[in-house]
């Protein structure tokens, strides 16, 4: 009920993101085409399947399109303490149910209409299977476990990579017979491969955008696995600062979190048996390890997110290792729910988490630009967002060229700027960083032409310019 009652809150009240835009437009594609339109846009199919399913129950509106979510986030809370149970013992169980209630990664993805809170139930489950298994409580691995692997592929490719995990610690355990598990393990290889496999064949090869990773980026993912993402820096940030300058002003509270996580992660795993030990540590490794390993040999992107499946060992660990005694251990666990609900509390208060003010930047357009007008907007996720937001509205982008603004062109680029025969032009400019992460461009406009009133809202700049009397100096533009 604790859990239900967190995930409800302001469940709704932030608009859909960037991310959220493209479930949203996939869920309106018709059911003929669906699958095929899903594993062109690189997704896997089972959570929007789940999504569209949904809105003929549920409707359209952004506090019942993260449901599915949600339902998926609190799926995680009796999973991961019945594991925990088989591989701790009761009280690692309650604890572990507390800790996967009270979980900042898990909250925000149960309010947040993408498949990760799904993937982390079915790792769940695929844990809980195995765990009942090496406890001697289910005599083979068979049917379900099979069909609970595939549904995890189904939902999030870098699923593979946790399986990759619990298909190393059964080699790792070898429990007999053989036959209890490992024809069970040849069939769930041979079907995921099949399936990633598949989707590549089927992949449009446009991935999303990339983050340069340094000394931070492998710490910063299992921070966010504890703490959610309110603790670290933000995608503006990381575009503009990299990782390693950006997670500066978030190092302080993670340096003096540290002691805390090392003693509880060793206390909980210490409590665990060894099957549970192997089990763990090897499916969480290989979920949050391997994907770097990939980004190396195939340069894709890496995000939190994409590893929403080692979660789980992580919550049963902390569960188990905040089971209380008179030692530093209950100074540790303080301390660490004192981080968590922290990062919860920042997450409800703002679930947009310092996006896009879209709001305000509407209603301004509204007041002072009429319907029927082109407005230019930077960058092509932009312009997604615009148009997704304001349908009614007619966009642009500007400039044409992908990337960065060319800075050896960029007088030619300002002196194109196209007014088409009118008084005035208006320049949405937002995600910045994809285009113009300096202000280059910006400020060279605003140099070249004349300003009209425009307006400054959280990362949203609308510029209003005017044609001077006389055409700009190639002096003024640079």
């Amino acid at each position: 009920m604790a859990g239900l009652a967190l995930r409800l809150v302001n469940l709704g009240a932030a608009p859909f993101w960037f991310d959220e835009m493209y479930t949203f437009e996939l869920l309106r594609v018709p059911w003929g085409d669906f699958v095929g339109a899903a594993m062109r846009d690189n997704q896997a199919p089972l959570y929007y399947a789940l999504a569209k399913a949904w809105t003929a129950v549920g409707g359209w509106s952004t506090w019942s399109l993260r449901i599915p979510g949600l339902l998926a986030s609190l799926a995680c809370i009796p999973l991961a303490a019945a594991t925990a149970r088989l591989v701790a013992g009761s009280r690692a169980a309650r604890m572990t149910a507390w800790v996967a209630a009270l979980s900042p990664f898990l909250i925000q993805h149960a309010q947040d209409a993408r498949p990760y809170a799904l993937l982390a139930a079915l790792a769940a489950v695929n844990l809980l299977l195995l765990a009942r298994f090496l406890a001697g409580r289910s005599s083979h691995l068979g049917f379900w476990w099979v069909l609970a692997t595939f549904l995890m592929v189904a939902t999030h490719y870098y699923a593979i990579f946790f399986l990759a995990g619990t298909g190393l610690a059964l080699l790792l355990l070898r429990p007999q017979p053989l036959r209890a598990w490992l024809p069970a393990g040849l069939v769930a290889g041979a079907l995921n491969a099949a399936a990633v496999l598949t989707a590549a064949g089927r992949a449009s090869g446009i991935f999303g955008a990339r983050y340069a990773f340094g000394i931070t980026a492998v710490p910063g993912i299992v921070w966010s696995l504890l703490s959610g993402y309110t603790l670290m820096p933000t995608s503006e940030t990381l575009h503009a600062l990299g990782g390693s300058r950006a997670a500066l002003p978030y190092l302080p509270i993670a340096l003096a979190t540290l002691p805390a996580v090392v003693i509880v992660a060793v206390a909980g795993f210490r409590t665990t048996t060894r099957e549970g030990q192997v089990l763990l540590l090897a499916s969480f490794a290989a979920a949050v390890l391997a994907p770097f390993a990939y980004r190396l040999a195939a340069g894709v992107g890496i995000h939190p997110r994409y590893c929403a499946a080692a979660v789980v060992p992580v919550v049963i660990v902390t569960g188990a290792g905040m089971v209380l005694d008179r030692s530093w251990r209950g100074i540790a666990t303080v301390a660490l729910l004192v981080v968590m609900g922290s990062a919860t509390y920042l997450h409800l208060e703002d679930t947009a988490h310092g996006r896009e003010d879209l709001r305000a930047a509407g209603a301004w357009l509204d007041a002072n630009v009429p319907a029927d007008e082109e407005i230019l907007v930077t960058s092509d996720e932009m312009e997604v967002l615009a148009r997704f937001t304001w349908p009614n509205r007619k966009f642009r982008r500007y400039p044409e060229q992908r990337g960065l603004v060319d800075r050896a062109h960029l007088p030619e680029t300002v002196a194109a700027f196209p007014f088409r025969n009118r008084p005035r032009a208006f320049f949405l400019v937002g995600r910045a960083w994809l285009t113009d992460p300096d202000g280059e461009l910006q400020a060279a406009l605003v140099r070249a032409y004349e300003s009209c009133p425009g307006i400054d809202v959280r990362g949203i700049r609308i510029l209003c310019l005017r044609p001077r009397s006389s055409a700009p100096s190639p002096d003024a533009i640079r």
